[in-house]
């Protein structure tokens, strides 16, 4: 029952790639970045075109709300390079006219994982 609800959290009809059929990432991943602030019609190709000046990306994520299909503002992004996620971090950034915050991903801790909805 719990990997079938987690594998609905990601059933939202964006494309994230095979390797991403949980809903939170435990562990550390070189290179990818959190992008925060985002408009909630940003794409994922709006982030490819973006960040692509950048250098070459493994993966690009825009988090959407599983019912109704907006964007929920933040989304990842993981570079080949970490050097170049490394100066993407320390940038200041502006997509689709909204300013965004990147910050390197850090894992949240299991026992954190649940979106603060439960009680």
């Amino acid at each position: 029952f719990f990997s079938s609800l987690l594998m609905a959290e990601f059933n939202d009809g964006g494309d994230h790639g095979a390797k991403e059929n949980f809903r939170h990432d435990t562990t550390l991943t070189p290179g990818k970045i959190f992008v925060g602030g985002l408009s909630s019609d940003t794409t994922e190709q709006d982030m490819k075109d973006y960040f692509g000046a950048y250098g070459a990306m493994t993966d690009v994520v825009v988090m959407k709300d599983k019912v109704t299909g907006n964007g929920r503002g933040f989304g990842f992004v993981t570079f080949a390079d970490v050097k170049v996620a490394d100066r993407v971090v320390a940038a200041r950034h502006e997509i689709r006219g909204r300013s965004v915050e990147c910050k390197s991903a850090v894992p949240r801790p299991a026992d954190e994982i649940g979106g603060g909805r439960g009680g």
